[in-house]
């Protein structure tokens, strides 16, 4: 009996401040059998709207265009399923994956568990050993000729790790993407992501959306 492959959750975050609670933005891309079978793109409206002029300048997304957008709570119940029997990836996931423990942490949700994957570890598999690329997101579509025509729209860059991921697959002698996780890629354990304080202007408490 054939076991069926697992799906490939790829996340990317925006940020509204420095807070890692802020999330503005949020891409996903789900991949099974190397091809992208979804696609979800979600504004978020960040605690107290708040924004700080660093990060506007670095995504574009402004308060204007997230006062009307849902909060993360109401984000999380459409998504929340992607987080389960999957395999998460996300380029620097570090910060990806600190975003969403402190958001859901801010309000309050339970945290998901799975294990997830750095495309930064993953794209290094075809680069040749010795050969100096960078790590960033925009180094990596170079070099493979990814296309990232929108860089720091969440979408744009979630689909982009994801055509990082479809490239090295395709370019190994693994047939599946399980087989090459197993062999190839480091999976990281989301239970040991730790909370992260981060500097911001923005004065904060947690809160339960319930109350």
């Amino acid at each position: 009996m054939k076991t069926e492959e697992k799906t490939i959750t790829v996340v990317d975050f925006e940020t509204a401040s420095n807070a890692f609670f802020s999330a503005c933005a949020i891409g996903i891309v789900v991949l099974k059998d190397r091809e992208i079978i979804d696609k979800q793109y979600y504004l978020i409206q960040p605690p107290d709207n708040f924004y700080e002029k660093e990060n506007i300048s670095i995504h574009g997304i402004t308060p204007e265009q997230t006062i009307n957008a849902e909060a993360f709570p109401a984000i999380w119940q459409k998504i929340k399923h992607l987080f389960n029997n999957t395999y998460v990836a996300a380029h620097n996931a570090n910060f990806d994956m600190s975003v969403l423990k402190a958001t859901l942490n801010y309000y309050d949700i339970e945290q998901p568990s799975f294990f997830y994957m750095n495309t930064i570890s993953v794209s290094s598999y075809c680069i040749p050993s010795g050969e100096q690329i960078g790590k960033s997101l925009a180094d990596r579509c170079a070099y493979y000729n990814i296309p990232l025509l929108d860089h720091h729209n969440a979408l744009c860059d979630a689909e982009a790790a994801a055509q990082l991921i479809i490239y090295q697959l395709e370019h190994s002698r693994y047939k599946t993407f399980t087989s090459f996780v197993h062999c190839c890629v480091t999976l990281h354990d989301y239970d040991e992501i730790k909370l992260k304080k981060s500097n911001s202007n923005f004065k904060h408490k947690n809160i339960n959306v319930n109350e």
